[in-house]
């Protein structure tokens, strides 16, 4: 029995030396990670930003392209108006050309 209890202490022993190693390890690497991270979330709000500010370009890209479409069909409607008062000028031109001679 007491054989035993010498082996059973010694095997603690071995892994509170195991647990202090890995424990020291981990404590060392600690400060390195904390930076990491640190480091990863100002990179992330940065992406935030940098996103927001591309989906507001694109909403103000899509709204100038909206803006320029109806200005295009308004264009072309007032294109199409002055043409027909121009033919209805002609027309008038003509029959006053008839009417003088």
């Amino acid at each position: 029995k007491l054989q035993k209890a010498e082996k059973i202490s010694e095997r603690e022993d071995i892994l509170r030396v195991q647990k202090d190693r890995i424990m020291k390890k981990v404590n060392s690497q600690l400060p390195d990670l904390e930076k990491k991270i640190q480091h990863s979330k100002q990179l992330h709000s940065e992406y935030l930003k940098l996103h927001n500010l591309a989906v507001k370009a694109q909403m103000k890209a899509d709204k100038a392209k909206q803006q320029d479409w109806r200005l295009q069909h308004k264009m072309a409607a007032d294109r199409k108006e002055l043409d027909e008062i121009r033919r209805e000028i002609e027309g008038y031109k003509r029959q006053y050309n008839r009417l003088s001679q």
